[in-house]
């Protein structure tokens, strides 16, 4: 492999990239992508159907490589967690990555990108949040984020609970 990967331009500025993510059956195989070009509008197949990924960078160091089209790509330690975790075993994931999918070194592209942000999100088949690997509280946290979305959607307006129930919801925030 010669050089790093290098995005080719956009043919519209209602265009993206859309990661093609390589199936391994192994979790610490090598990630492999390719990017695929695609526009916004239309509905598939005029467009290619993916699904958006939504997460925190943490990290900006670009200090995990990755093979895009062959060559070496380097993105963050939680994108490349997320892509382990959300590559299939068999099968192709398309997804848009904005770390990978806009060309994160050129100002240009990414002002244009953003501006088209909204509908980058909105025509995705579905949006992935990325949350990061498990931490102690995930486990709890999404237990009790279920709790308020039932209380939610049964238009509770008050709630009785006994001291311990406050303990609990105390122990989240440690």
């Amino acid at each position: 492999m010669t050089g790093t990967y290098q995005h080719s331009p956009l043919r519209s500025n209602r265009n993206i990239r859309v990661l093609e993510l390589i199936p391994s059956k192994r979790l610490d195989d090598p990630i492999c992508c390719k990017l695929i070009e695609t526009s916004v509008d239309g509905a598939p197949p005029t467009r290619l159907a993916y699904e958006a990924l939504s997460y925190a960078w943490g990290s900006v160091d670009r200090d995990r490589e990755i093979s895009c089209h062959g060559k070496p790509l380097f993105i963050t330690a939680n994108c490349e967690a997320a892509l382990r975790r959300l590559r299939h075993k068999s099968e192709s994931r398309m997804l848009w990555v904005d770390s990978i999918c806009i060309n994160q070194s050129s100002i240009p592209e990414r002002n244009e990108q953003v501006k088209i942000m909204a509908d980058v999100y909105t025509t995705a088949e579905q949006v992935i949040v990325w949350l990061g690997e498990n931490h102690r509280h995930t486990t709890t946290t999404f237990l009790a984020l279920r709790v308020l979305v039932t209380l939610h959607s049964n238009k509770f307006t008050s709630l009785l609970v006994s001291p311990y129930a406050n303990l609990q919801v105390l122990s989240l925030s440690e």
